[in-house]
């Protein structure tokens, strides 16, 4: 991911390539403050080292999602044998059903949820 901020010796974020003066010099204070603050988001965000759609993908995962559960493959004629699985990446959870699968992170809904 390319960077378009860099942290000044205040620790507030700049554009690169713009000196934060010609901003100071052409905005009102309390505007140059709105973009001062705007740019510390934006530089938080490219702290992290994510791009948008992988931040999607992290915020899907904290939806909690039901375990699936069903026969262990081969002993379908055992009733009591159920074997639950991840909704995501369908990896046995084993009777762990509530939490997070311990493979891919997906949150699992609980008795409670």
């Amino acid at each position: 991911m390319d960077r378009y901020t860099k942290y000044d010796e205040y620790k507030n974020a700049d554009i690169i390539g713009i000196d934060s003066k010609d901003l100071q010099i052409n905005l009102e204070y309390k505007d140059f403050n709105k973009v001062t603050n705007a740019l510390n988001r934006l530089a938080a965000y490219e702290d992290t080292g994510l791009e948008p759609d992988e931040i999607k993908a992290l915020k899907e995962k904290q939806v909690p999602k039901e375990a699936m559960v069903g026969p262990i493959p081969g002993y379908e004629h055992y009733t009591s044998m159920l074997l639950y699985t991840c909704p995501v990446c369908h990896s046995v959870l084993g009777d762990n059903t509530s939490g997070y699968c311990r493979f891919c992170g997906q949150k699992l809904k609980g008795e409670s949820e």
